[in-house]
């Protein structure tokens, strides 16, 4: 159900608005505030959203819905924000604890050969500060592949890893 409610920095939420169809029913993190009160006649909030696809979005309260509050603390760096990021793309939940969630992240890597590990960590900056995601090209320029096999080999490791849910060690994912 929609709602205007308020919203704080660290607050998952879900986007359930249809005038954001590729975004509909992603999860992100309010990352900002923003007040929007000179020149408008009724002053209203809006957030800055982290998406789960790695996009920045500008949203109202009424087009988002809550899933959990403060999730991001302020001292959780940008790179922890990638690795929950990352896990949730799994359809899993990522840990609270930093040393938790760098063992879950260990354990999904576990089985993947390097050239594919790599796909994974430049493509969600597991180990970087950088908030946005490297792109197919440039990860294929370094690696000497085509943009669409790089893409290919995301695609399959996360459908791998997702059809192996919480046992990523007991199954070899790399091919």
């Amino acid at each position: 159900m929609k709602g205007n409610r308020k919203f704080y920095f660290g607050d998952e939420i879900a986007i359930v608005d249809i005038k954001y169809k590729k975004h509909l029913d992603h999860h992100g993190i309010v990352i900002w505030i923003w007040s929007r009160e000179k020149k408008v006649k009724h002053p209203y909030l809006v957030y800055e959203i982290e998406c789960e696809c790695g996009k920045m979005l500008m949203l109202r309260s009424s087009f988002m819905v809550l899933v959990e509050e403060r999730v991001v603390t302020e001292q959780d760096s940008v790179m922890n924000r990638n690795k929950r990021r990352f896990v949730r793309q799994l359809n899993m939940q990522p840990r609270k604890s930093v040393e938790q969630l760098d063992k879950q992240i260990e354990r999904i890597l576990r089985n993947v050969s390097d050239r594919d590990k790599s796909v994974l960590v430049d493509r969600y900056n597991l180990y970087s500060e950088k908030l946005k995601p490297r792109t197919y090209r440039d990860i294929a320029k370094d690696l000497g592949l085509t943009f669409q096999r790089v893409e290919q080999i995301e695609k399959r490791l996360i459908q791998s890893i997702r059809a192996t849910k919480e046992e990523p060690d007991e199954a070899n994912i790399s091919n």
